[in-house]
């Protein structure tokens, strides 16, 4: 049996923010507010990706796709604090009535370790309740646990983490190695280190593109200079964390961190090398690529930042990594909805990204798909959710050999977790 994997996907922001199933595909709202309400709601259209999830059983079995890396994500405080203020005194109106859950959910800095493990443990139960109506969903905690699965035919859902922060602030190497052990345990393959602000592990750089950012953002967030963020390394706790890491085999995705705090983890990679030990393999878990980028909003635009750049991509190929290519333009290929006429198609700038990988790199062997569905992505028209990768499937199907096809959709991950998850 074939392995289809989405190694990024936020399943788990839609099962705990907003204690949605990951069986039906059920409107957030429909289960709060009736019908007859909900289209006197001018906004509420049931098709929009906030308002969907994107990535129930029954789309992954139209798409044809094995197993979701599962990315928790409790947000982090610095949102409230961050947000425009007439946007958090909505939120604050708006989420008893629609999510009641949801402001209990936003990390609380003394037991953000504890919402963390929550989301696990709602995720989990919502597995529950859909094997109930027979979905054979099952979560994967190990590499050889993940093997069974897949030789059973089982739809595999697999734990990681967005943002370093989850661990919790200020911890000592101890409590680093500590909670990293209790992560393994829990199922976890990889963690990226940093997301929207600074975490004491990993600076971030740019991660909303600017439409969200000005919509929303107040000008302390809007200010930051993001050339002076991306020269930012790791701080000590965030070399302790990634060396607990590779320690103890949780892989380290680098999405989001700044690109001297990417060297640096390629440097504490090299150096494990250099001690006679394995490099382990890194991962950039959903992204677009710096040079394709560039073409539309040129070579100095902050934004850049997110995207792999030609080192990047090296750097995890030597490792024995992959990049996942995210399912979102603007990342892509720099373009908004807005320079599109009628439609916001997304195949084209998905396949020139793998392209561009193999032209560095020589092989599609470090190419992966990491849609981000379900989390802050404005997806394709051409791909909504993930029922769409059957479609992404046949189109690769025409332009690459079927070895290609199947290791860039599940079988070059698979190689990582083989060889970093443990």
């Amino acid at each position: 049996m074939s392995f289809v994997c989405d190694i990024h996907n936020h399943l788990p922001v839609k099962t705990y923010l907003y204690n949605k199933p990951c069986l039906f595909n059920v409107s957030l709202l429909e289960t709060n507010l009736p019908a007859s309400v909900l289209k006197l709601m001018k906004f509420y259209n049931p098709e929009t990706e906030i308002f969907r999830v994107l990535s129930t059983v029954p789309k992954m079995e139209a798409g044809g796709v094995n197993a979701l890396v599962a990315t928790h994500y409790v947000p982090e405080d610095q949102f409230l604090s961050n947000v425009k203020k007439e946007y958090t005194a909505l939120v604050k109106a708006l989420a008893p009535i629609f999510f009641p859950e949801l402001l209990d959910r936003i990390e609380s800095k003394t037991t953000v370790f504890e919402q963390t493990l929550e989301s696990f443990d709602v995720l989990e139960a919502k597995v529950k309740e859909a094997n109930r109506a027979g979905a054979r969903l099952v979560i994967a905690r190990t590499f050889p646990a993940l093997e069974k699965a897949v030789q059973a035919g089982d739809r595999i859902l697999i734990h990681a983490l967005e943002g370093a922060h989850h661990l919790g602030r200020g911890l000592t190497q101890d409590e680093i190695r500590e909670a990293v052990r209790t992560l393994k345990k829990r199922g976890v393959c990889y963690i990226t280190l940093a997301h929207f602000f600074d975490n004491g592990y990993a600076m971030p750089i740019e991660g909303l593109p600017p439409d969200v950012r000005d919509g929303f953002m107040r000008d302390s967030y809007r200010d930051r200079d993001r050339d002076v963020d991306a020269q930012q390394g790791l701080p000590p706790a965030g070399k302790m964390l990634v060396n607990e890491m590779f320690d103890q085999g949780i892989i380290v995705d680098l999405t989001h961190t700044s690109p001297q705090g990417r060297r640096d983890v390629y440097a504490l990679n090299r150096a494990r090398r250099d001690e006679g030990k394995p490099l382990r393999p890194l991962i950039m878990s959903h992204v677009g690529v710096e040079a394709e980028f560039v073409r539309n909003q040129g070579k100095n635009s902050p934004y850049r930042y997110l995207c792999a750049s030609n080192e990047d991509i090296e750097a995890i190929a030597e490792s024995g990594g992959v990049i996942g290519v995210i399912f979102f333009n603007y990342w892509l290929a720099g373009l908004t909805e807005k320079k599109h006429s009628d439609t916001d198609f997304g195949i084209e700038h998905i396949f020139r990204a793998m392209e561009y990988i193999k032209e560095r790199t020589g092989t599609y062997d470090n190419v992966a798909i990491g849609t981000d569905f379900d989390g802050m992505t404005d997806t394709p028209d051409d791909y909504r959710d993930i029922s769409s990768i059957s479609r992404l499937r046949a189109y690769l199907g025409i332009h690459l050999k079927h070895a290609e096809v199947n290791a860039i959709l599940g079988n070059n991950f698979l190689r990582v977790l083989r060889n970093g998850w443990g």
